[in-house]
């Protein structure tokens, strides 16, 4: 869960947990035991430094520094060397 969750003064939670989840999600799949390996495709996956550049992005605790879920389906449909992290240094 993404850390705003646990935070007691906040009242409200933005779509940003949700990328915090993707993220974690990706991370699982990548990262977790080999039994997960065969869900994903990898000659579409690309280049694994893009995809951890995409959980670090997803994965900020900070939930504006996060990017969107429109910025992640771009950046898994088009064209993941074009990623600019400083995008998503808040919003």
């Amino acid at each position: 869960m993404a850390p705003e969750i646990f935070d007691k003064k906040s009242v409200w939670v933005s779509p940003k947990a949700d990328v915090y989840s993707f993220g974690v999600l990706i991370y699982k799949l990548l990262y977790s035991k080999q039994e997960h390996l065969e869900v994903l495709d990898f000659d579409k996956l690309g280049n694994f430094n893009q995809l951890d550049t995409l959980i670090v992005a997803c994965t900020q605790v900070i939930a504006t520094s996060r990017p969107t879920m429109e910025d992640v389906v771009l950046f898994l449909t088009g064209n993941p060397t074009e990623f600019k992290w400083d995008k998503f240094k808040g919003d």
